[in-house]
């Protein structure tokens, strides 16, 4: 599953992230999500799951924008969600925990059906003592082509504290609420490059 907890000396703080398969028990299309947490409280991150009906368990199981990447913090490449089955993984490129700071290294390249794509690498971040959670995401192409990212949480006015990025990206997200019958609606903000490129770098930050 690939599954990481970061956690602050005194817990107010703490962000889960995984990596895994998109062919997993129960699956979501989730490679690279994450959840963050301030004083128990989910802010921003993965949206959960959907009450279950006979679609969810169908062949329309990922028309679900919960089930499927759409409604995650995960990038859209060149137009496509993640794919869904077992070849679509995550690599752990690199891990270095220490008492002060965790940072994790996930390769997501074989996770989209993009032909033109040549790598894709997030890197989580969870600074102990600044109570700071960062993703960077660095994508190479063979050509140019399109790129998004989205950032999703549980409330509308939820943005991250810091964004950084190399290219023109848009200045403003395109904002999404995203409504789950019976378990908590989600809101996406969406930063798309604003022509297709072979490089780029994406950063945002959340602090407590």
């Amino acid at each position: 599953g690939q599954v990481c907890l970061m956690r602050s000396d005194d817990l107010s703080f703490a962000v889960a992230v995984k990596g895994g398969h998109n062919d997993e028990f129960h699956n979501h299309n989730d490679l690279g999500s994450y959840v963050v947490l301030v004083d128990g409280k989910i802010v921003a991150g993965d949206p959960g799951g959907e009450v279950y009906t006979a679609r969810t368990f169908s062949k329309h199981r990922y028309d679900s924008k919960v089930l499927s990447s759409y409604a995650h913090p995960v990038p859209v490449v060149d137009g496509q969600l993640q794919g869904t089955g077992r070849k679509f993984a995550a690599k752990i490129v690199r891990t270095d925990f220490t008492d002060a700071k965790d940072e994790i290294v996930f390769d997501l390249t074989a996770g989209y059906p993009v032909k033109t794509l040549k790598r894709l690498l997030r890197t989580f971040t969870f600074d102990r003592a600044a109570k700071r959670f960062t993703v960077r995401d660095e994508v190479e192409f063979s050509e140019p082509t399109a790129f998004a990212e989205a950032w999703i949480a549980r409330d509308a006015k939820t943005l991250p504290k810091s964004l950084s990025s190399t290219g023109a990206w848009s200045t403003e997200p395109v904002y999404e609420k995203i409504e789950n019958p019976g378990k908590a609606d989600v809101h996406r903000h969406l930063w798309s490059v604003s022509k297709p490129v072979t490089s780029a770098t994406f950063e945002v930050s959340y602090e407590k």
